[in-house]
């Protein structure tokens, strides 16, 4: 034990020897704390002090010693100071003056040996039990005068909404919360409003969808003025279309080998909302829709509405027509294996009610190319001219005919190939040639978009980028922003919307008939 005391006394001894060394030789002793550079959260503060004289060094930095050695009376009211951190080290001050700034906290001043503060004015919470007040109740334990009050109120300096963007459904409501800057702001009340109360409502944050379309809910501070704004998209409820038919919960008119992206090009909705299910009830994006598919509206995260495709003749759902079935259909009339269902539907091609020999008929027919079962036909201008309605006759009577490279009918076309059998069909005198070829073809009249009639020929840039403007593709424009053509694409003789790669790539039109 003697030996451990002998220790600590020549530990000590051996500092002492070495301060007094120093000493004796004149540097001065600094303790490496007093050297360490105070970082400011609040550079309004550290200019307040860099004036007071702080900065003994010149260096435009205050280190711990510097502030430390500031005595006396330091009066910094009225600056707009926020934050007290780095005041910890004011250990030389006895009187601060603080009045009229914007301080939030005083905790950094708690353990300073003052005997007079004045934090009036500022944004302290001085209601009993506070943090605020707990501090201020621990300077003047310390002995210091503390003027604490009054204090104002915290003001808004912004908003904002939890939301920036609504998908809703008509009918729907949703709740819209305004989040201020900062979250302990006094006054906290609030305006709101719709730029289109005919599409949404909106009442105390609280947003009702009233009917499709897009509206922009703003809230309005009462402090300030401050604004934040959610823009509100209100879509149907139910998938909605013009091309197909739908009856208690099923979509009907699909034409065979029509894909996804065409079905949901076919309805109004937003083609983003709309989710096709495979039999098994997987998500779907293969190449074609089949008999017993789903299809579902989803916004919002929840399904809105759905229907079960039927696709006419394809009893198997693989979204063809072919000899499966037509043995399917069969094997149901003689009675061996019943169709069951919407298969039973589907194989109902005549739309009688009943699946007889008249059904696998005309499935037999459409395989073999003598006439194939109908698809979607768009609701089309009526064509006074007598030419022009035989070839647009014979041009939808081609649907789901396979698309087949160079062919010209009349179980297959390409594109060029398509529109010479229609042509000549009616009697009209034309060569075979490439759509490139037909779209400078001089007895035919050149046709901009915007005057496109039914009848016309329409043609398509070359997907090819090293072709330059050279014409890729041919179809026939049939009225109310549709179109038929063999496409390579959909695999067969199809009717399309004119928009989309079709808007994008068109060149011109040509009118064969004037």
């Amino acid at each position: 034990m003697k030996r451990k005391k002998h220790y600590k006394k020549t530990a000590v001894s051996v500092i002492l020897t070495a301060v007094l060394a120093f000493s004796a030789l004149n540097i001065p002793v600094v303790f490496a704390e007093e050297n360490d550079i105070i970082v400011f959260s609040d550079a309004v503060l550290k200019q307040a002090l860099l004036d007071a004289g702080a900065d003994t060094s010149g260096d435009s930095e205050i280190t711990e010693g510097e502030l430390s050695a500031l005595e006396g009376t330091l009066s910094l009211g009225g600056l707009g100071i926020t934050d007290l951190a780095g005041m910890e080290h004011a250990a030389g001050i006895s009187v601060l003056g603080l009045a009229d700034n914007r301080i939030r906290s005083i905790a950094p001043l708690v353990g300073l040996t003052l005997t007079d503060l004045d934090v009036s004015s500022n944004y302290l919470d001085i209601t009993g039990g506070s943090g605020d007040m707990a501090d201020i109740q621990a300077l003047t334990d310390a002995g210091c005068t503390v003027v604490y009050s009054p204090q104002k109120a915290i003001p808004v300096d912004g908003v904002s909404l939890d939301i920036s963007s609504l998908t809703l459904c008509t009918g729907d409501t949703a709740t819209l919360t305004a989040i201020f800057n900062p979250a302990d702001a006094a006054n906290q009340n609030t305006t709101w409003a719709s730029d289109g109360e005919s599409v949404a409502t909106v009442a105390d944050g609280a947003v009702t969808a009233v009917s499709v379309g897009t509206a922009t809910v703003t809230v309005t501070t009462q402090d300030g003025g401050y604004t934040d704004t959610c823009d509100v998209a209100v879509k149907s409820p139910d998938l909605e279309t013009s091309a197909y038919t739908i009856d208690s919960g099923y979509l009907t008119g699909v034409a065979k080998l029509t894909s996804p992206g065409q079905l949901k090009a076919n309805f109004g909705n937003d083609p983003e909302n709309i989710v096709i299910y495979d039999l098994d009830g997987a998500v779907y994006d293969g190449e074609r829709v089949g008999t017993g598919m789903k299809v579902k509206l989803i916004i919002g995260g929840t399904v809105r509405d759905e229907l079960t495709v039927i696709v006419n003749g394809d009893t198997n759902g693989d979204g063809m027509i072919s000899i499966t079935d037509y043995t399917l259909t069969r094997l149901h009339i003689l009675g061996l294996k019943s169709l069951q269902n919407v298969f039973l539907t589907a194989g109902d091609t005549s739309g009688d009610g009943i699946v007889s020999i008249t059904d696998y008929t005309l499935i037999r027919l459409d395989i073999l190319g003598l006439k194939s079962i109908g698809g979607f036909v768009p609701s089309l201008p009526a064509v006074s001219d007598a030419r022009i309605r035989a070839f647009l006759d014979v041009a939808l009577a081609q649907q789901g005919k396979p698309y087949v490279w160079s062919a010209e009918g009349p179980d297959g076309f390409d594109c060029s190939g398509y529109v010479y059998y229609c042509l000549t069909q009616v009697g009209y005198s034309v060569y075979r040639a490439t759509a490139n070829t037909y779209s400078h073809w001089p007895s035919w009249q050149y046709v901009d978009r915007e005057h496109l009639q039914p009848g016309d020929l329409m043609f398509y840039y070359s997907d090819d980028p090293n072709d330059g403007d050279h014409i890729g593709h041919i179809g026939i424009y049939l009225g109310n922003g549709y179109h038929i053509h063999a496409s390579s694409s959909y695999g067969c003789v199809i009717i399309c919307k004119f928009d989309g790669w079709y808007d994008e790539m068109f060149s011109h039109g040509m009118r064969v008939w004037y």
